[in-house]
Order: structure tokens, then sequence, then C-alpha cells
């Protein structure tokens, strides 16, 4: 079987935080998958792709597209362009589709989903630099403190710990500055103080939910709880950064049991394809979806949240790529011959 591995280089917007951190991890997980591929005794290539060489897709002659790329923000329709380029060319391919790629980079068309489906979400309303009197009414059933975050961004662009504001003045100082800073529009969510979870579902002919990973953040005084910008691109545990693990907890609580369900139910009713990554936050035994990850990245990293959920469910990080490459090949759009599937 030939597998092409493709990735993304070149963006046409600057972020402050810049995109160069996530721009090698991109690099760096396609490589892995194509040694780890390779390793596994499979034919491969790895193509880089650029917004002007996406036409080149065309080209390819493969059995499946292991899609890497992850154009977002502001550049997100390049995404969405190549998506439907590989949907046209007939090629299996992992991932999302390029319909819930589209929703998975906005994250007012996600949070307008969760509500549709009655998926479990923190209170939230979106705005610009300043609350409209329209929306003042939905900020006042927000309770504080809430959390701020730019619409099209993802890698946690935009989530420091001071974006979580606790007072209404304060947050009308914050929305001018942060939206001079990103320039799009801005997330008002309602924090939720609680645990928080990333759960991998994959579905490569049955659906199955890996055991949710906890994130254990270290305790510093004056911060809270959440997983910055800083926390997961920067290896020190100074500044702003308060993450500290990866645990895998007991999974025959309620609460994870009920996180469980819900996870299917997401990947089920908002027409997930393949495997996905949910952000989830847990107040007691409520459940709380912040996003949802439609093309999630790939690091061998036992502290990288999939592979400690893979490993807890005894999968190696090996099975997993292979076990995501074989997600192309079990959707339903494509009709599979047994040869593939070996």
């Amino acid at each position: 079987m030939k597998i092409t591995v493709i990735y993304n280089q070149g963006s046409s917007f600057d972020v402050p935080e810049g995109i160069e951190t996530a721009d090698e991890d991109t690099i760096d997980s396609a490589r892995v998958v194509y040694n780890t591929l390779k390793k596994k005794k499979f034919s491969v290539e790895l193509l880089e792709l650029t917004p002007d060489k996406i036409g080149t897709i065309k080209k390819v002659d493969s059995d499946v597209i292991f899609n890497l790329c992850e154009w977002s923000g502001r550049d997100s329709h390049f995404g969405v362009k190549l998506l439907q380029k590989i949907s046209k060319s007939g090629i299996p391919y992992t991932g999302a589709d390029y319909t819930s790629y589209d929703w998975g980079c906005n994250k007012v068309k996600m949070k307008n989903m969760f509500n549709r489906f009655k998926i479990p979400t923190p209170k939230w309303v979106v705005t610009g630099s300043k609350v409209s009197k329209r929306n003042r009414r939905k900020l006042a059933a927000i309770p504080f403190p809430v959390i701020i975050k730019p619409v099209y961004e993802h890698c946690g662009i935009g989530v420091h710990q001071d974006s979580i504001i606790d007072s209404l003045p304060n947050l009308e100082r914050a929305l001018f500055k942060f939206y001079e800073k990103y320039r799009q529009p801005i997330l008002i969510e309602e924090f939720i103080d609680g645990r928080e979870f990333q759960v991998t579902v994959i579905k490569n002919g049955t659906l199955k939910v890996l055991p949710p990973a906890e994130i254990i953040f270290a305790r510093k005084p004056g911060m809270k709880n959440a997983f910055t910008y800083e926390s997961k691109w920067r290896e020190s545990t100074d500044n702003d950064s308060v993450f500290s693990k990866f645990v895998v907890p007991d999974q025959n609580s309620k609460a994870i049991l009920r996180l469980i369900t819900i996870a299917k139910k997401v990947f089920n009713k908002m027409a997930c394809r393949g495997y996905v990554r949910l952000d989830v936050r847990l107040r007691g035994n409520d459940v709380f979806v912040l996003e949802v990850n439609v093309n999630p990245g790939i690091d061998p990293d036992p502290q990288y949240g999939m592979t400690a959920s893979s490993m807890a469910a005894g999968i190696d990080f090996e099975k997993l790529v292979v076990e995501i490459m074989h997600t192309a090949l079990y959707d339903q759009s494509y009709k599979t011959t047994p040869d593939l599937l070996q």
C-alpha cells in the first residue's frame, strides 16, 4: 500500500505569539508519522504543501492520504480548499472532511452546533472590541470569571492567564486591547473552574473513545488552572505556565462515563470523521465541551494527551498511527477492498 503524508507550511497572517512553534510541531508530526509508517513496511512519501501549491494534490497517486495539514485562523480557507480537492480525487484520506474542517476552525460555528445538538458547553457570546447593546443581555447571563478567545485561532493562540477576567469593567477594558491585538471577533465564554480532559475518539470500523487523559495543573498562587498558550508550547514552568502533566484517571467513575457518552454524541451528531480530540471540562459530574479538534496533531510523547490515552488503552504509538491511517479506509464514503486493510 502506498501512503502520502501531507503537511502544510506558510501563512498569510501573523499573530502576536507567532506561528513558528506550531509550524515546527506540524513538520515534526509529519516526519514521525512518515518514519513510523515506513518502519511498518508501507510505501510512504512526504509532501509539503503551501497555499500556492494546493493544486499539486491532483498529482498524488496513492492508496491513502494521511492528512496532517493544519491551516487555521484566517488561513482556514486553504484547508477547506485542499480537502475539497482531495475529496474530488477519490483517494481515501484521514481526518476531517471540508465541512467539519470549516466549522472546526471557527469557534462561533462550533458553538452554534453544540447548541443545536444540545451538547453541553459553557455559556458564551461573541463580540468585537466592545459589547453591543444586543449582546449585553446575553452577557448578563454569563457568570464571571469569563475567558476570552480569538474566534479563528487554534494551538492556544490568544489564551493566556490574563484572558481570564473577573468583572465587567475589566472585561470592557480587555476587549479593546484584545481586538487591537488579534483583529478578529472575540468569544466570551464562561470560565469553568474544574478538571480538564482531552478525549480522543476514533472510528475505525466501530466507534471507540480512548481513556480520557486529564491535565494536571501545578498549583501557582494567583493563577487559574488553564491550558494556555504557554502551557502548550513553553517547556519552562516560569511565567504563565501552570501545566504539569497528563494522567489517565479511573475510567469507571460516574463523571468519566458521562464524559465518554457525550464524546460519542459529539462525534455522531456533528458528523465527525476518522478521529477527533475533544477539550472538555468537568465541574463535579457536569461535563462542558470546550472545543473539538477535527484534525488533531499526532505526537509520540507520552505526555501528549492522545498518546497518553492510547497507551492507557494498550495501543502503542506505532499501532496508533496505523489505526488512524486505517480510519480513511473504513470511512463510509469509500468502497474498501479487503487487501487494503491488511
